[in-house]
């Protein structure tokens, strides 16, 4: 199985993937891809470009709501 994308950020930025929550996220981020074009966090209410996967709240303070992401 070929890696997900977000692999590739995990790794290059010093988290883990949470494998427990991975494939639920991962539907929701590809439903929010499907629906509205981009892969918007299936945990915020509101779809704009600061919450597209991996959001500014991750990028910026280190912190995933969803969980995706997880500190090494």
């Amino acid at each position: 199985m070929e890696k997900r994308w977000y692999y590739m950020y995990a790794e290059k930025n010093g988290f883990r993937i949470n494998t427990e929550m991975e494939d639920t996220i991962y539907q929701g981020l590809e439903q929010k891809k499907q629906a509205f074009g981009a892969r918007y966090c299936p945990c915020k209410v509101v779809n704009s470009s600061e919450n597209i996967c991996p959001c500014y709240e991750l990028r910026t303070e280190r912190h995933c709501h969803c969980r995706l992401f997880l500190e090494k």
